[in-house]
């Protein structure tokens, strides 16, 4: 570690922020939400912004039609801290998907995760929808223990990758 990224580890924000919001990502401010990256042990884990952008531009086609992105900048206090993003419901794709969470290194273990998780249930309450879905790799640095603590199960069928985990959380 460097000595300027030993001195922002140090003087990083530790509490759970005041308020988290979940903003739209314009063309003007994209490239700011690009420097959100996670620590280098969960590079494997989770796709970077910048991947995630491509994603979305060009979505995988599944269930024969291709997933309908939906993503967020989320700011903590301000301050950019993570991105998250959804594959929206329809009639190909009957349930929310969480394709993405990512919490900047820096701002990890803040809670911000969880308000993130309960603030996407509110909305997709609000809009009728009674399930969210995920998956994601196993391993060290995994998410597992994060998506069973708010709740989700294991479920079969929300992936094709036999090398993820799928689960569901229901409401």
């Amino acid at each position: 570690m460097l000595r300027a990224d030993r001195a922002a580890w140090l003087t990083r924000p530790v509490e759970p922020p005041a308020a988290i919001e979940l903003v739209e990502i314009r063309p003007d401010d994209a490239h700011l939400w690009s420097r959100v990256v996670t620590h280098y042990s969960q590079e494997r884990l989770v796709s970077p912004v910048l991947r995630s952008f491509r994603d979305a531009l060009f979505p995988e086609v599944w269930n024969g039609a291709p997933v309908v992105p939906w993503l967020r900048g989320i700011l903590a206090d301000d301050e950019r801290v993570g991105f998250v993003m959804l594959a929206v419901a329809n009639a190909h794709h009957p349930e929310p998907y969480l394709w993405r969470l990512l919490i900047d290194r820096l701002h990890q273990r803040r809670k911000i995760g969880s308000m993130v998780l309960n603030q996407l249930r509110e909305q997709l309450s609000a809009q009728g929808h009674r399930s969210l879905t995920v998956s994601f790799h196993e391993g060290r640095g995994g998410p597992r223990l994060f998506y069973e603590r708010h709740g989700f199960a294991p479920a079969h069928g929300i992936t094709d990758d036999d090398d993820e985990i799928g689960a569901r959380l229901s409401w």
